[in-house]
């Protein structure tokens, strides 16, 4: 099982780095701003199809060492140490950019901006927009502490993960017959 988890983990994760990258060229203009919303569209899109890799990491363990047969408590076991191990991968991958590339750290700064702007236009008071903002700068701030980043970032595949993980076991679960 380790052997399959290592592989099915390691190809998804660089996979969704792969794709991370191609994307986040796609969602950000020549002049460096980013468009967020196409961001969190292509974001979600990519972690999807890297942790698309989890059903056939489960298959392939089913199929080549269970002899055809699993249940779905080990089904869902599989998947969710895949998707664990890809998120790591997405994690270390988002902390080696950020920290080697000033574009990144801009990312941070652009994003604020970006929520200010959505503030203002869902006609929010001055005084909403100032509460909401110095909430958002003790976030950012919290970000700022590398364990914080990581653990954020570690949260954004990992639902999705759980996701996939229980679909796919509810689907390649088998039983012996």
């Amino acid at each position: 099982m380790r052997r399959t988890v290592l592989i099915y983990g390691l190809i998804s994760g660089v996979f969704g780095l792969v794709l991370w990258f191609i994307t986040q060229s796609l969602s950000t203009s020549p002049d460096g701003k980013i468009d967020f919303d196409k961001g969190e569209l292509f974001g979600y899109i990519n972690i999807i199809l890297a942790l698309s890799l989890v059903f056939f990491g489960v298959r392939h363990y089913r199929d080549k060492q269970l002899g055809g047969t699993i249940n779905f408590g080990k089904a869902f076991g599989v998947g969710f140490l895949i998707a664990l191990v890809a998120a790591f991968i997405y994690v270390a991958g988002w902390m080696i950019y950020y920290y080697t590339s000033e574009t990144a750290q801009q990312h941070l700064l652009q994003y604020g901006d970006y929520m200010r702007e959505k503030w203002v236009a869902a006609g929010m008071s001055t005084e909403e927009i100032a509460k909401k903002s110095a909430e958002f700068e003790k976030n950012m701030e919290m970000i700022k502490n590398p364990f914080f980043m990581a653990l954020f970032t570690f949260f954004e595949p990992l639902p999705v993960g759980l996701i996939v993980s229980l679909i796919s076991a509810f689907i390649l679960k088998r039983k012996q017959e």
